[in-house]
C-alpha cells in the first residue's frame, strides 16, 4: 500500500522527530529519549526487580525514590541549613525553609502587614482575611479559610496522620508502626 505525499512527508517528519531530535534510544524497547538522564531513567523500569523498602515493604520504580523514601524511616536530616540550627531530610525542604525564613520578604499584606517570602504564600494568606470559608470538613461541616487548616481539622474525625511514625524494636529487631 502506497502512502500519500502529505502522510508520507509526515511519517518522514516523525522519524526525524524521533531520530533527531530524541537520540538516546532504548536498547530493550522501541522508546527514545531527547535526554540521556531521562534514557537511563527509562531503563530502570525495564528491571523486574522493583526497589523495595526493607521497612514497609513498598516498591518502587527507581532506586533512587526508595533512597528518597527510606528517610522516613530512619529520621534522617543531612540537609543542613546554614544560617540556622535547622535541618532537613529533604534538599527541597531545606530550599523552601531558606526562603521563607531567611530571604528577603517583599510581599507584605495589606491587612495586618505580615510579610512573605513568596506571592503565592501572600495570596493563600490573604484569604484569611476575606471572611470567605471554601473548604468544609465533610465530617462536622465546619468550615475553613484553607484546605490547609480543613485538613489538620479532619484529622480529630478520621485519627488518620499524613506520615507514619516507625519504631524498631531491639529484642525482636524489627520495625513496628
Amino acid at each position: 500500500m502506497l502512502l500519500k505525499v502529505p502522510k508520507l512527508l509526515t511519517y518522514l517528519s516523525f522519524l526525524c522527530l524521533l531520530f533527531i531530535f530524541q537520540p538516546h534510544r532504548c536498547d530493550l524497547c522501541p522508546q527514545s529519549f531527547n535526554m540521556e538522564f531521562n534514557l537511563r531513567l527509562h531503563k530502570s523500569t525495564h528491571n523486574n526487580a522493583d526497589p523495595t523498602c526493607p521497612v514497609c515493604d513498598k516498591k518502587f520504580s527507581r532506586k533512587v525514590v526508595l533512597q528518597t523514601h527510606m528517610v522516613r524511616h530512619t529520621g534522617e536530616k543531612p540537609h543542613l541549613c546554614m544560617l540556622c540550627p535547622a535541618s532537613f531530610s529533604q534538599k527541597g525542604n531545606l530550599h523552601s525553609h531558606v526562603q521563607r525564613v531567611h530571604s528577603e520578604k517583599p510581599f507584605k499584606c495589606k491587612q495586618c502587614f505580615r510579610a512573605f517570602a513568596v506571592k503565592s504564600t501572600l495570596t493563600a494568606h490573604t484569604k484569611i482575611h476575606t471572611g470567605i470559608k471554601a473548604f468544609q470538613c465533610q465530617y462536622c461541616m465546619k468550615c475553613f479559610s484553607t484546605s490547609g487548616s480543613m485538613k489538620v481539622h479532619m484529622r480529630l474525625h478520621t485519627g488518620k496522620k499524613p506520615f507514619l511514625v516507625f519504631k524498631y524494636n531491639l529484642k525482636s529487631e524489627k520495625w513496628t508502626v
